[in-house]
């Protein structure tokens, strides 16, 4: 009972916060019909009974709180070596589909270091089935960056305790 609550209580954070953020008005009325909707969508969801480790992974949110600005370094540093390819001509561009293990322990990390590979640009996830993942990639470096499982042990780090 008290995870549900925890993740109920963690989820309705969530929306007020972000329904206040975006709203951008601030009357008593406002407030009080916005507070009165996110509250109902948390009851909702607990009545239909999602408010579960797979559909609110906390743990991994509050992990996260490292691993995603190196993964937002990665995007951006990728993102420049992509639009550099594309400004130059003489950059070789050699892509190559690549087969990694996935070494994650749940289906959240799996589908996180998939989704992660997806964002980074260069490359992209084609296909995950039980014990790997197919991956095209537009540079050599970056098959051999993932084969080194940089990414991988991150995530992995992200599960710890899970």
């Amino acid at each position: 009972m008290a995870r549900w609550m925890c993740r109920g209580f963690v989820l309705g954070f969530a929306l007020i916060t972000t329904w206040l953020v975006w709203s951008g008005h601030l009357t008593a009325f406002l407030i009080s019909t916005g507070i009165g909707a996110c509250l109902f969508v948390v009851c909702l969801a607990r009545w239909m009974d999602i408010l579960d480790e797979e559909g609110m992974p906390t743990a991994l949110l509050l992990r996260s709180i490292t691993y995603l600005p190196w993964l937002i370094l990665q995007v951006v540093l990728s993102g420049a070596k992509v639009s550099l390819a594309i400004i130059d001509p003489r950059r070789k561009i050699t892509p190559r589909v690549i087969r990694l293990p996935i070494t994650q322990r749940t289906e959240i990390g799996a589908v996180v270091y998939a989704n992660s590979i997806t964002l980074t640009p260069g490359t992209l996830s084609i296909r995950m089935e039980d014990d790997h993942l197919l991956v095209h990639a537009l540079f050599p470096e970056d098959a051999k960056t993932l084969q080194d499982g940089t990414m991988a042990n991150r995530i992995a780090a992200l599960e710890a305790n899970s």
